[in-house]
């Protein structure tokens, strides 16, 4: 049996990088890897501070698409957050039920079905943004804001087609 590798010193950087202390290996070198290992830390937090208004993040997320686009419909949501339509309905039919928002049918395609924020929906969205505010910026702190706006810069070109 072969003697076990001694770990290099970027093993050991990397090694010590992780929180729980297990050897990440590759997946530390990988952009997309780092990206979603942030992106968890950021819904976390953002799932924490926006449990006190009773929203998660995805629905965050939501109800300021509805906010910044008026009537939109949940498809249009859907495809903008890469969500399934079904995840998508059940969490629009969450929010309606709390009065969130509220459904318009369409009087060009009656299929079609528009969400409005409520008059609650926009003062939970208002509390929720200066929370998720906090949370971006708790997520950030080690950044200086010239490397904060290259990197925002940098994950744009990577989300346009190719």
């Amino acid at each position: 049996m072969a003697a076990p590798k001694k770990k290099s010193n970027k093993a050991k950087k990397t090694q010590s990088a992780s929180s729980n202390h297990s050897d990440m290996g590759e997946l530390l070198e990988l952009v997309g890897f780092n990206l979603a290992l942030a992106n968890a830390l950021f819904v976390r937090d953002v799932n924490a501070a926006c449990s006190k208004l009773g929203i998660s993040a995805k629905q965050f997320a939501i109800l300021s698409m509805i906010a910044n686009n008026y009537g939109i419909s949940q498809v249009d949501i859907a495809a903008a957050l890469m969500t399934d339509r079904a995840t998508m309905m059940a969490i629009v039919d969450r929010l309606e039920s709390r009065k969130l928002i509220s459904r318009e049918r369409s009087k060009i395609d009656r299929r079609r079905q528009h969400l409005i924020l409520t008059p609650r929906g926009t003062d939970v969205l208002t509390q929720a943004r200066r929370a998720v505010k906090q949370c971006e910026q708790r997520l950030l702190r080690r950044l200086p804001p010239k490397d904060t706006n290259r990197l925002l810069l940098l994950l744009k070109q990577l989300r346009e087609p190719a």
